[in-house]
């Protein structure tokens, strides 16, 4: 039988994991989609924006926080 203090460590292994995962694929899913006329609008580089977020893969949560609050509201204003 697992003790409960190791069912309470797992559980925080995997959200510590899964918030990060689940954030780069957010922020990525969002980027990709948006069409090529809100990028240019925007002035951003939709490639660079990708390889940032990609990089929230190494440095969990700092791509994708980045692109949130950096270019995704330029990018809704301009849409």
């Amino acid at each position: 039988m697992i003790a409960p203090m190791e069912v309470g460590l797992l559980l925080a292994a995997v959200v510590l994991w899964l918030v990060p995962v689940a954030l780069v694929v957010y922020a990525l899913v969002d980027a990709v989609r948006r069409p090529s006329a809100n990028w240019a609008a925007a002035d951003q580089n939709q490639t660079m924006w990708v390889i940032i977020i990609l990089s929230g893969a190494l440095l969990p949560f700092v791509g994708p926080i980045v692109y949130l609050i950096a270019a995704r509201p330029k990018l809704k204003a301009a849409a």
